[in-house]
C-alpha cells in the first residue's frame, strides 16, 4: 500500500512539473546569491549538465526512470530533456539565485552518454555571462586517435566561453594514473584552463569502481608532474574521504 501512495504522490508531482515547467525566469533584477550575517555572497554551481534524452545510453535512462511509474515514463524526455537545454539550466539557477554556473561536455559513451563540445558551446554561447563551459575529450580509441582529440581539445579550449576542462575517469574507462591522458593535463596547464575531475564512486551503471578510477590519492603524482596545472577535485573524492 505504501509503495502505491508512492507512486501516486510521485505521479502527481510529475504532472504538477509539466504544467509549470515553462513559467517565465524570474525577474532581471533577482538578488542571486546568499546573505549570511548582512553580508552578500555569490554563488556559482561548478557541476552542471547540458544534453538531450536521445543522447543518454540506454542504461542511464533506465536508472533516471525507475523510480517513475511505468504509466508516466513517457515524460522523463521531456522533463529531464528540458532541464538540459540553456533555458531549462537558468530556470534552475535562477530559482536557486545561482548566477554562474559551470557548464560541462561529456565523452562517457558506456556508462551516461555523449554531450558534445560543439553541443555544449550552442547551449552557452548566448549567455557568456552565466554559463561558463568546460570541455571534454572522447577516450574510448585513444591508442588510435589520442593526439587529434587533444589537438581538438586545444582548438575548443581557444573559445574565451570555454574556461576549463572536465573529465570523470571513472565513467571514461581511465585510470587516474594512466599517462596516456598526460596531453591532457599539459594543455590544461600550458592554457591556463583549470580541469574538474570527477573523483570518488558513481551510481551509473557500467561506471568503473576500482581504487585507480575513483580515488585520488592515484592523482598525487600527476599533480606532481604539472604543478601549473590546476586540478579541482569534484565531489572532494566523495566516498574515498576515509583514506584522506
Amino acid at each position: 500500500m505504501g509503495k502505491f501512495l508512492s507512486k501516486i504522490q510521485l505521479s502527481t508531482l510529475t504532472c504538477f512539473a509539466m504544467i509549470f515547467w515553462n513559467e517565465p525566469l524570474l525577474a532581471e533584477d533577482q538578488d542571486y546569491g546568499l546573505t549570511i550575517q548582512g553580508e552578500s555572497i555569490d554563488v556559482i554551481d561548478m557541476h552542471l549538465h547540458t544534453g538531450t534524452w536521445d543522447a543518454l545510453t540506454e542504461p542511464y535512462k533506465e536508472r533516471y526512470s525507475e523510480r517513475v511509474p511505468k504509466f508516466l515514463r513517457f515524460t522523463m524526455k521531456y522533463l529531464l530533456g528540458s532541464g538540459l537545454t540553456s533555458e531549462g539550466i537558468l530556470k534552475q539557477m535562477d530559482k536557486a539565485k545561482i548566477r554562474r554556473g559551470g557548464v560541462f561536455a561529456v565523452y562517457s559513451p558506456d556508462t551516461t552518454g555523449i554531450a558534445s563540445n560543439e553541443f555544449l558551446q550552442q547551449q552557452i554561447n548566448d549567455h557568456p555571462e552565466r554559463l561558463l563551459g568546460f570541455a571534454s575529450v572522447r577516450t574510448d580509441y585513444w591508442n588510435i586517435d589520442g593526439p587529434e582529440q587533444l589537438k581538438e581539445l586545444e582548438t575548443v579550449l581557444g573559445n574565451s566561453n570555454m574556461v576549463g576542462i572536465k573529465l570523470a575517469h571513472a565513467h571514461q574507462q581511465m585510470r587516474f594514473d594512466d599517462p596516456r591522458f598526460d596531453g591532457v593535463y599539459e594543455i590544461s596547464g600550458r592554457l591556463g584552463k583549470p580541469i574538474y575531475v570527477h573523483t570518488g564512486t558513481s551510481p551509473n551503471p557500467y561506471t568503473r569502481l576500482e581504487p585507480p578510477y575513483v580515488d585520488p590519492k592515484y592523482l598525487e603524482d600527476t599533480i606532481k608532474r604539472y604543478p601549473d596545472t590546476q586540478f579541482i577535485l569534484g565531489h572532494s573524492g566523495y566516498d574515498s574521504f576515509k583514506v584522506a
